[in-house]
């Protein structure tokens, strides 16, 4: 019960450690939550790790599936050979051969180091430094979006999460990408909204939505997890004002640290977009553990590439279809 208090007390803590978090993968994709704890005399080394069936049927550990990078809570006494004892001894028996790490902590000594995709965060300041701060560019973006009329508001009921979904919907279609299942984020309404630990941001332009965006927050962190917006009102940039105004909001709130989410590498237009906002970069490792050969790889993920032509001309219906069906195989 206490659960979410105890993690706070690590300075690697997020949102993917919270205890909503992972009710809300389990209850959406049925994954099996395999947290490996380590208790020493100062506190606990913690491992959050679920088992994960491919649409094969073949079980996979990763930590944590659909998380933009869960870092392992380790303390000052941490003991990697005294873990990976516990990694093989607890997950011998299931049939993978492999961890999946996602972590900006390079908890492995001596393993090479390099970029491999990166989070992006900006740190609380007086909000005229800050917006002084950002790109000349995004500052123009915001000011144009602001001057045309758009405005921003909070919307945290199932209306909200309707629009939402309806825009998360069309931007993955542009895309070429169905979208991320609608019982997901009922679930995530359900356990996270509800309990205020996320926020919707409407944009809105002569009452058209236009633009949304879902924010989970925890402890002084918050994190802009989905970003959406019609192509059609591009050219207003409500997305640049949408992220100001939430910037805005989160930091006269109290918060600390505004984290943009992961940018996956090579996507510099997404990059770019971050930077404008005078953001800067933490590497996301992805390290790959082989239990039965008690070993440590760092490398590139694979990437199961599902666009395609059937996705870029099916319909938003066949899309959300798809998601529905088959999301889950593919975290």
């Amino acid at each position: 019960p206490d659960w979410n208090e105890k993690v706070l007390k690590y300075k690697d803590y997020s949102f993917f450690h919270t205890k909503e978090w992972c009710q809300t993968l389990v209850y959406s994709y049925q994954y099996k939550p395999l947290y490996l704890i380590d208790h020493t005399d100062i506190g606990s080394n913690i491992f959050p790790i679920m088992e994960v069936r491919s649409i094969t049927g073949k079980k996979k550990l990763i930590s944590l599936p659909f998380s933009d990078y869960c870092n392992p809570l380790l303390t000052k006494s941490y003991d990697l050979q005294k873990c990976k004892v516990a990694f093989s001894s607890r997950f011998d028996h299931i049939t993978s051969s492999t961890i999946d790490f996602h972590t900006c902590t390079n908890f492995i000594p001596g393993l090479a180091v390099y970029d491999l995709e990166v989070v992006q965060k900006i740190d609380a300041k007086p909000l005229p430094e800050l917006f002084k701060s950002f790109y000349h560019n995004t500052r123009g973006n915001i000011l144009k979006s602001e001057k045309s009329g758009v405005y921003i508001k909070i919307d945290n009921s199932l209306n909200g999460l309707n629009e939402f979904y309806r825009l998360q919907a069309l931007t993955r279609k542009r895309h070429n990408l169905p979208p991320q299942p609608g019982y997901f984020f009922k679930n995530l309404f359900d356990i996270i909204i509800n309990h205020n630990m996320a926020d919707i941001f409407l944009g809105y332009y002569k009452n058209n939505i236009i633009a949304s965006g879902l924010f989970l927050k925890f402890g002084e962190k918050v994190l802009f997890k989905y970003a959406n917006s019609d192509f059609v009102y591009q050219e207003l940039r409500p997305n640049n004002l949408l992220t100001w105004e939430a910037i805005k909001y989160y930091f006269e709130s109290g918060f600390s640290e505004f984290d943009f989410g992961k940018t996956e590498y090579g996507n510099e237009g997404l990059r770019k977009y971050k930077h404008g906002f005078n953001a800067y970069d933490i590497p996301v490792l992805h390290f790959i553990y082989n239990i039965h050969e008690n070993t440590f790889k760092l490398k590139k993920p694979e990437k199961i590439k599902l666009n395609n032509l059937i996705f870029k001309y099916a319909p938003v219906s066949h899309l959300k279809f798809v998601g529905n069906t088959i999301y889950k195989y593919f975290p």
